[in-house]
């Protein structure tokens, strides 16, 4: 991977009334290969300074935003962001395609939990389940075809492993007031 321009946020006072906001979050990002040159491509006409005098080059403020400098990967240009999400893709997937072929697996959606309970991508894509009897229970290939481009919160368990952990409970749903006292 190589840097071929910097990223840059770059303003002065009235740009950041303008833009409705008091940071520099939302101004546009510049590409420069210096803090000089970014500041050189910075519109002063009709700029103020924080004073609401005429701004100059003096009032320009410039931060870095190195997740959006453009680089290039084997001959192909793209922000950095683009670049990282792709590593870490392909190290899911690197990962993915060492996988056991005689092992069984479960998939967790770690976003979320019942109680301490995990969600289970359930059989037949019908959502989640807490309850493994309903969860789908993937083969390697399976895996590997349906989440190669997953989500990182979906998380492959070992299905062996998952069920040394089995613990049974009374779903309060299914309790009814008649046999209470």
């Amino acid at each position: 991977m190589k840097v071929i321009k910097r990223a840059w946020k770059v303003w002065v006072h009235s740009h950041l009334e303008e833009s409705g906001y008091n940071t520099p979050d939302f101004i546009p990002h510049i590409h420069a290969n210096s803090l000089k040159e970014a500041k050189a491509q910075c519109d002063l006409y009709d700029a103020k300074n924080e004073h609401g005098d005429k701004a100059r080059y003096i009032d320009i403020k410039a931060r870095r935003s190195p997740s959006n400098d453009i680089v290039e990967h084997y001959g192909e240009q793209m922000p950095r962001y683009i670049y990282e999400d792709r590593l870490v893709k392909e190290k899911r997937n690197a990962k993915l395609q060492a996988l056991d072929e005689n092992e069984m697996y479960y998939v967790q959606d770690s976003r979320s939990y019942c109680g301490n309970s995990v969600f289970w991508w359930a059989k037949e894509s019908r959502g989640y389940t807490t309850d493994l009897n309903m969860a789908h229970k993937y083969t390697k290939d399976e895996i590997v075809k349906r989440f190669s481009n997953g989500r990182e919160t979906d998380v492959i368990w070992k299905a062996s492993h998952v069920e040394q952990h089995i613990k049974t409970h009374v779903d309060a749903q299914y309790l009814e007031r008649d046999f209470c006292v």
